[in-house]
């Protein structure tokens, strides 16, 4: 099945923000390999784009409850705070999930079924803000990180930690 590429239009199909030509194209502009072992570069293309879009939280809304992916987006600005335009998506959201693409291709499992994270050591519940505290003890974290991900997304993202709800 072919990719629904995003194209600032808000499509209700979507299923990635770039295609597999600008993912071949990225890959070797950044002198990476296509690896295709596991998921095809379409798939990795499916896994990348779904894990940016539940893995981070991101600043502004939707243009549409019915977009497809989480961009396009309304309210968001770049590290000059110079507001971006609701009818694209950023070049770096773009970067961000063919980096996390590759990972994919990579048989990098980005999003696994999560043992148990230990035992609580501590537990904090906030009212003002809705949030909740909770520090585990015996376990470990199983969320790879990406920093370069990371690092793509964060003029875009809440603070860890801090969700808003309309």
């Amino acid at each position: 099945m072919a990719l629904t590429v995003e194209d600032g239009t808000g499509i209700t199909a979507a299923d990635s923000y770039v295609s597999e030509a600008e993912y071949t194209t990225f890959l070797a502009a950044t002198g990476k390999t296509l690896v295709v072992t596991t998921y095809t570069a379409e798939q990795q293309l499916r896994l990348g784009g779904r894990f940016i879009d539940t893995d981070y939280f991101f600043e502004g809304e939707k243009t549409a409850y019915t977009n497809g992916m989480e961009f396009p987006r309304t309210g968001l600005e770049n590290a000059s705070s110079q507001a971006l335009p609701s009818t694209s998506v950023p070049q770096r959201v773009k970067d961000a999930q063919m980096e996390a693409s590759y990972r994919f291709g990579a048989n990098t499992d980005l999003a696994p079924d999560r043992a148990s994270p230990g035992a609580i050591k501590k537990k904090k519940s906030g009212v003002g803000s809705l949030q909740t505290e909770i520090e585990y003890f015996g376990g470990n974290n199983q969320q790879p990180s990406i920093p370069v991900v990371d690092n793509l997304l964060k003029d875009f993202t809440l603070p860890p930690g801090e969700m808003v709800r309309a």
